[in-house]
């Protein structure tokens, strides 16, 4: 065997020599009707429960079920920079809230005594 491949609809192609190409098996991708109900097993892995239904087979490039894209690296959808900001603020206002009520203790106590 020379090369692997491995297509946009999952399709596993071995080349052998120079010419010969052997398809060798395809990719089954699955999807389910409550995706948010699936179970998180750790390391970006997930795994079926009674919340997220029966799994539905299907391949690369059927409708509702996306692409293989091989040779590619997933990227973060988290922009650390802007969540740092969020977090900073958040810390900023609940600071001066808790200035705020421990003002109003302060004043509460001094007319009470």
């Amino acid at each position: 065997m020379s090369q692997l491949e491995v297509g946009s609809d999952g399709l596993i192609s071995a080349t052998y020599g120079n010419k010969t190409v052997v398809e060798s098996g395809q990719l089954a991708v699955v999807n389910f009707s409550n995706q948010g109900g699936l179970r998180n097993v750790g390391s970006a892995r997930f795994a079926q429960s009674s919340q997220s239904g029966d799994p539905i087979f299907g391949v690369g490039g059927q409708s509702g079920f996306g692409t293989i894209q091989t040779g590619a690296l997933e990227g973060s959808n988290v922009d650390i920079t802007q969540e740092m900001t969020v977090m900073i603020r958040a810390q900023q206002q609940f600071s001066g809230s808790a200035r705020v009520l421990q003002a109003n203790s302060d004043m509460v106590e001094k007319l009470t005594r």
